[in-house]
């Protein structure tokens, strides 16, 4: 009997052990992650809104007159008034643009004692049927009252008024019709003159800084008869037939317009503002994007956008006051291209520290050290030659050796040529090492 109690209890025990491995179908032994990566989102927005064609069309035409006959005359020769100036170069600026004259119309009513009141626009809301015409658009009263037989202005002036209606309301004593009254209009202004352009804008759109680059080039017009461009005013002044100064402005960067085929340029940086922008998903693209900002209501929990940054182009002139020549003269064409790109910043110019050269002659070459028993730091040098010590020249890295104990040596031969002759004054040798510079005066 107890064998079999022992042999009862042992098997129970290695049941529940047993019981306790058992793996079921529906019960998962491991498991595996899927990966998901997102693409790059471009943070770095250049968009800058340009010009239209329309916007540029006619800015930059000008026309050009040494003798100052439009000074003269105040009128160019179609008779247009012009105020004159004395740089005797003049773009036009257009006035303002007309500005429609606004018909009156009526924006309310309340008829019948008030049963058919419409405080919206000229169509009841009561009675859909009902709108209202005003015989006269040019009327400056803002309010129409029914006296029994007529409407009234606030001046007891009649006025003809027309009620639209599938069934015609009955008027009432102190029926109103409210009125948006006549506005005149305005007459496009006249245009003005200047010796500078009207300035042509380009506003950032961007999140980082944006360089606008403008480059101007001259285009010589057929029978070589132009008035001559100069690039200073020294030069203008000096001038003793017709001459032209035109000066391209970009921002604050001003440069004077030559006549040389790769032209000038003129850049400014257009601040970004990245506050402006935000990550957001795209759920038809399923992807992520970088854009303006759209939750910029202030009262419901936004941020209102910075103000964009921008930039202006322009373009003046001045010619000196000198006679035309009898063969007539034409003026230039100037072209202007401009370019947007990432600001680019330039690197600051490295610092030297200044020393002293060691040198000595031995026949026609120089040696030259750090002093009279050090050579200098490495053999990576650069070498240049003054004639005067302000202007230097680099001497290529065949006019001059360098030994093993680093030291320096150039033939006064090689010196000469390097200067493009014998010096007129005090040769100053200077040896770069690494920030170091040492020079050595050959007096």
């Amino acid at each position: 009997m107890k064998l079999k109690k022992l042999m009862a209890g042992s098997l129970a025990a290695a049941m529940v052990v047993g019981n306790g491995m058992t793996v079921l179908a529906s019960d998962a032994s491991s498991a595996t992650g899927t990966g998901s990566a997102f693409d790059h989102v471009n943070k770095e927005v250049t968009s800058v809104t340009l010009p239209t064609t329309a916007e540029v069309a006619n800015v930059f035409n000008y026309y050009v007159d040494p003798e100052r006959l439009i000074n003269s005359a105040e009128t160019l020769t179609d008779g247009t008034a012009v105020d004159k100036n004395n740089d005797g170069v003049y773009f036009a600026h257009p006035g303002a643009a007309e500005v429609p004259a606004t018909p009156a119309s009526v924006t309310a009513f309340s008829l019948a004692g008030g049963t058919i009141d419409q405080t919206t626009d000229a169509d009841s809301d009561d009675n859909p049927d009902v709108t209202i015409t005003l015989g006269d658009t040019t009327i400056t009263a803002t309010t129409l009252t029914y006296d029994g037989s007529d409407w009234k202005d606030g001046d007891s002036n009649t006025v003809s008024v027309t009620i639209n209606a599938a069934t015609a309301p009955t008027l009432q004593n102190g029926d109103t019709i409210t009125v948006s009254p006549y506005v005149a209009g305005t007459p496009a202004g006249a245009a003005t003159y200047s010796s500078t352009s009207e300035a042509v804008e380009f506003e950032g759109r961007n999140s980082v800084d944006v360089d606008v680059s403008v480059t101007a080039t001259v285009a010589a017009t057929a029978g070589g008869k132009d008035i001559a461009i100069v690039s200073s005013a020294d030069e203008l002044a000096a001038a003793t037939t017709p001459a032209l100064l035109m000066t391209l402005t970009v921002g604050s960067d001003s440069k004077a317009i030559t006549s040389d085929a790769a032209g000038v340029k003129a850049t400014a940086t257009v601040v970004g503002k990245p506050n402006n922008f935000a990550v957001t998903a795209n759920t038809s693209t399923n992807k992520f994007e970088y854009d303006v900002r759209t939750n910029t209501d202030t009262e419901n929990g936004g941020t209102a956008l910075d103000a964009w940054d921008s930039t202006t182009l322009t373009l003046s002139g001045k010619t000196n006051q000198k006679d035309v020549s009898a063969d007539g003269m034409t003026a230039p064409q100037i072209n202007l291209t401009w370019t947007i790109g990432k600001h680019q910043t330039t690197p600051p110019a490295p610092t030297y520290t200044e020393e002293t050269a060691y040198g000595t002659w031995g026949g026609n070459d120089l040696w030259l050290a750090k002093d009279s028993s050090d050579g200098f730091s490495s053999n990576s040098l650069t070498v240049e030659v003054s004639d005067g010590g302000t202007n230097y020249t680099a001497l290529a890295s065949d006019k001059y050796s360098v030994n093993d104990a680093n030291w320096v040596s150039v033939s006064w031969d090689n010196i000469a040529e390097a200067l493009g002759g014998e010096p007129s004054g005090t040769v100053y040798i200077r040896v770069t090492d690494g920030t170091t510079r040492y020079t050595f005066t050959n007096n």
